[in-house]
Formats: C-alpha cells, sequence, structure tokens
C-alpha cells in the first residue's frame, strides 16, 4: 500500500533523526538502513504507462485505483525524484486543478496538509494559496461556521462538520506565510522565513514554548 509505506518511510526518517539528537548512534542507523529498504520496495509502485506511483500492488500487478493520496506523500517525502518526480507533480496538479478538484479523483480535506507542505517545499506558492482561496472558500460560501470533516459530504450537509484535520491552512498561515517553524534539528530555535505570492501584508502570532513570537 503505497500511503502507508510512505507514512512509514517518513516515520522511520524522523525516529533516526530523533535518536541522533538522543545520541543514540545504533539506533540512528538502524532507522535509516530500515528507511533506505523502504525507499527501494517503494519503487516498485512505479506506474510508467499512467506517469503516477499506483495506489498498490495487487496479485503481482500494479494497481488501477485511486492514487492521488500516495503520489502527494511520494512527492512530499522524496520517495520519486528527477522525471518520477515531475510526472507525480503534474498528476497531484490536475488531480487539484479548478477542473477536477470535486471529481472523483479529488484529494480530500485530511490530505491537503500533506499537498500543501509538498506545493510549498517545491516553490508551488502560488499555486497553493490559490487551493486554500478555492477550497475553504468553498465551504465558507456555503455557510459553514466551522470546518468541515470532507467537501463531498459537506456540501450534502452529512458526515462531521467540524474537524480539526481540516485547518491545513492555518499551518501554512503559520509556517508558510509568516513563515515562523522549527529549525531543522534544532528543536528550540526558530526559523523565520515567510514566503507568498500572491499576498502583500500579514501579521499574526506563532506560539512557542518561550512566548508567542
Amino acid at each position: 500500500n503505497g500511503v502507508l509505506n510512505a507514512f512509514r518511510y517518513a516515520a522511520l526518517r524522523r525516529a533516526a533523526e530523533l535518536a541522533g539528537l538522543l545520541k543514540d548512534k545504533a539506533a540512528a542507523a538502524r532507522c535509516t538502513r530500515e528507511a533506505h529498504r523502504v525507499k527501494r520496495a517503494f519503487q516498485a509502485l512505479w506506474d510508467e504507462k499512467n506517469g503516477r506511483c499506483a495506489a498498490a500492488i495487487h496479485d503481482g500487478r500494479l494497481s488501477e485505483a485511486y492514487s492521488a493520496h500516495t503520489n502527494v506523500l511520494a512527492l512530499l517525502y522524496g520517495l520519486v525524484e528527477g522525471r518520477k518526480a515531475q510526472a507525480a507533480l503534474a498528476c497531484v496538479k490536475a488531480c487539484l486543478s479548478d477542473e477536477n478538484f470535486l471529481s472523483p479523483t479529488h484529494i480530500e480535506l485530511y490530505f491537503h496538509k500533506y499537498a500543501l507542505d509538498m506545493l510549498y517545499d517545491r516553490g508551488e506558492i502560488a499555486f497553493a494559496e490559490h487551493i486554500m482561496r478555492r477550497t475553504w472558500g468553498l465551504m465558507k460560501e456555503r455557510g459553514a461556521w466551522a470546518l468541515w470533516e470532507a467537501l463531498y459530504r459537506g456540501l450534502e450537509n452529512e458526515g462531521d462538520l467540524c474537524i480539526g484535520w481540516s485547518t491545513a491552512p492555518m499551518i501554512a498561515f503559520a509556517r508558510r506565510v509568516l513563515g515562523v517553524r522549527p529549525a531543522p534539528l534544532r528543536p528550540r530555535d526558530v526559523l523565520v522565513a515567510p514566503v507568498s505570492e500572491t499576498l502583500t501584508f500579514a501579521r499574526g502570532a506563532v506560539a512557542h514554548p518561550d512566548g508567542p513570537i
């Protein structure tokens, strides 16, 4: 399964970083080796015909099922590179396009957190900002008083209409627009690097153990 193994790869990388901070070289090496093994195995999911990662392998064959979430994570965590990454990015952007964002190949609100992180990391800043305005703007236009669990069910006034996992823009506002986030491998240090392509002004406060920034 592409999604689960992408999350597994990311977890192993973070575990290796934590072990390094704790000076546990053996654990760091063990997690790093396992992460490399998962990344190598993940390459079997590449679907050359469709130019994307498949969602899974069934009976030795690549699945033709919905795979947008797998490709989001593959790009975010660097599981595909070079021309494969370019093709996977084109696939994800097509799913997020104005024409397709409510189609059967859409990317649901939970996965927008990972999609936005991936787009910012790859310099697709204007596109990320457009997605936030369009997708969460749709909820606002439909009278949402809180954040829906899912677009499809929310449009039908069904499902959970107030859920925390749909707060991806608020994370982006703090970490990307204001640009306040932990410095890599230095948990108490703060990196301030605001980025935007469609805004001219932003102001806010970001929580920190030593007081708001």
